[in-house]
């Protein structure tokens, strides 16, 4: 299978960190030695460039070597002399840190890139990570652990957000990247790679805006035929729609439709980050329901309703035991039990009521 146009951006041999040599970068050595000392197994370049270093100057250095990503933060004026740094160094991915870049700047940027063939993540982006290879490319923080789930953000503080929370809960990722607000690799492109990424199980996305509709729909479509998928997408009322809008320099219309195309395309959206939570924590054990049917198991008959409320609203089936595993497991619970329709154990149920019918559901099918 012919490698995807991405490979080299997310599974690099060797990195060159580029700074501006006249200026303070406290960002750099942190970042240079989480490379040296966080698993990455290639050799990693330092390149400054301005004041008496310049381009040639860098290339001097590891001419022999070619390099497969950059990460650089830079001022604007200073991108076209690093795209012929990353020239001189056969480099075609530049992560573009940095997050107060305007969009006429970001353009400008992009169309460098494009011209020269390299293709940049950023400007206005804390960057990505793929803990697997020891990679961190970002000003995230501490590297993620290793994991089965790729999560892709629009939001730097969204995913910042996210990294902390799995620190704590010991959530693994195969990859988190950062689009930031004028992205020159695309979240389409993106989705397209981790279609057939093997270190990815499944896929995480909180977006604000999209630039091509058809396009993200059609990658989404194709990576949701394979592995499960999560969006988050915020901006659902109007004004938060425009406030989106001001952050992301992108747009989606309705909410209805975009609730309809996600559906059609097999992906799941949810719509709070507590959700986005508990379903990355669902996809990190590989938990998968098999079918519509979720049966109640509780001590009190109240909060049991609400949950076949839930269940209802959600347009899923209360699951119920048969009439012979319902007599079976009544028979083993106190006499206030009632468990054909709920599981409501009663009040007075202990530890060998609830695993009776733990095993009763374990062996009902149709649950």
């Amino acid at each position: 299978m012919d490698k995807h146009a991405l490979d080299r951006f997310f599974n690099p041999k060797a990195i060159a960190l580029i700074a501006d040599a006249t200026r303070e970068h406290a960002w750099l050595k942190p970042l240079r030695e989480a490379l040296l000392h966080g698993g990455f197994a290639g050799p990693v370049h330092e390149v400054l460039i301005g004041g008496d270093q310049d381009a040639s100057g860098g290339k001097a250095a590891f001419a022999a070597e070619a390099v497969d990503l950059a990460v650089a933060k830079l001022e604007p004026a200073q991108a076209k002399i690093a795209f012929q740094l990353l020239e001189q160094m056969r480099c075609r991915s530049l992560v573009m840190l940095g997050q107060a870049v305007d969009e006429r700047a970001a353009q400008s940027i992009h169309q460098e890139a494009l011209s020269r063939g390299i293709k940049v993540l950023g400007p206005n982006t804390l960057g990505m990570q793929r803990p697997s290879l020891g990679l961190n490319a970002s000003i995230l923080g501490p590297i993620a652990n290793p994991g089965s789930i790729a999560f892709l953000a629009q939001s730097g503080s969204l995913a910042t957000a996210v990294l902390d929370w799995a620190q704590q809960g010991r959530l693994g990722f195969s990859l988190i990247a950062c689009l930031g607000s004028y992205p020159g690799v695309g979240l389409e492109a993106m989705l397209d790679f981790l279609s057939n990424d093997t270190k990815t199980k499944s896929v995480v996305v909180h977006l604000e805006g999209i630039q091509s509709a058809r396009a993200f729909m059609s990658s989404l479509r194709a990576l949701a035929s394979t592995k499960p998928v999560i969006v988050l997408k915020s901006g659902r009322q109007q004004d938060a729609k425009r406030a989106a809008q001001t952050h992301c320099q992108a747009m989606v219309g309705r909410d209805e439709i975009f609730e309809v195309a996600l559906r059609r395309a097999g992906a799941v959206r949810v719509h709070s980050m507590t959700a986005l939570f508990s379903a990355a924590q669902c996809l990190a054990n590989h938990l998968r329901a098999t079918g519509n049917r979720l049966a109640v198991l509780t001590n009190g008959g109240g909060v049991g309703v609400l949950a076949a409320d839930r269940i209802a609203h959600c347009k899923l089936e209360l699951g119920r035991l048969s009439d012979q595993q319902a007599h079976a497991l009544k028979e083993k619970l106190d006499p206030q039990a009632d468990v054909s329709h709920l599981l409501d154990l009663s009040e007075q149920a202990d530890a060998g009521h609830y695993q009776a019918a733990l095993e009763a559901i374990a062996q009902q099918q149709a649950i």
